[in-house]
């Protein structure tokens, strides 16, 4: 039942992010590649860091996008771009206050939902905290509307729904209700 649940979700999320194959080169593959690291890490996190402190765990997520951060800063080129497609490359510009306020916000709010993630996968089976990931598409939509005023069509809402019935599916029907266990206590 969970991997059908699975398919079902994965199935939403491609209906909401409705992807072009005609726009399909090599570098579009470079998301595949990190997606399944991502997915390895998701099984990793569940497998090998199970009793690690999800604190830790946070830390060294955030570390390393630091470090892979300042690296990509260093070596891409700075080439100006005008419009949306130059947001990859384009330099570091000045920063006023009322955006230094939402970076706050942003980090923030990174720091509170990745520690909850490394949690969920500390503790549940990484099939089951995935569909609940999902979700994330859900609220990008819901704020890209009310911050941009981004429509979102039927098709994208329909995958929304399937999403949402994957995380039902899974949390209601699971054949293993007691994935996720209580902490180990310290002595």
């Amino acid at each position: 039942m969970a991997v059908g649940a699975v398919a079902v979700g994965f199935a939403g999320a491609l209906m909401v992010i409705r992807p072009d194959p005609s726009d399909l080169d090599p570098v579009a593959f470079l998301p595949l590649l990190a997606g399944a690291l991502y997915a390895i890490g998701a099984v990793a996190t569940r497998a090998w860091c199970e009793g690690e402190s999800t604190m830790v765990m946070t830390a060294g997520f955030f570390g390393m996008l630091a470090v892979m951060g300042g690296i990509g800063v260093l070596v891409l080129p700075g080439a100006e771009v005008a419009g949306a497609e130059g947001f990859v490359s384009r330099t570091w510009g000045p920063l006023d206050g009322a955006m230094w306020f939402w970076i706050a916000v942003q980090a923030v709010g990174s720091l509170i939902g990745i520690g909850f993630l490394v949690r969920g996968y500390q503790l549940g089976e990484a099939g089951h905290v995935a569909i609940f990931e999902y979700s994330l598409l859900i609220f990008a939509s819901f704020w890209a509307y009310i911050l941009w005023g981004q429509e979102v069509p039927p098709l994208a809402f329909s995958g929304m729904a399937l999403i949402a019935l994957a995380g039902a599916v899974i949390a209601l029907r699971s054949d293993e209700p007691s994935t996720l266990r209580a902490p180990e206590a310290v002595e």
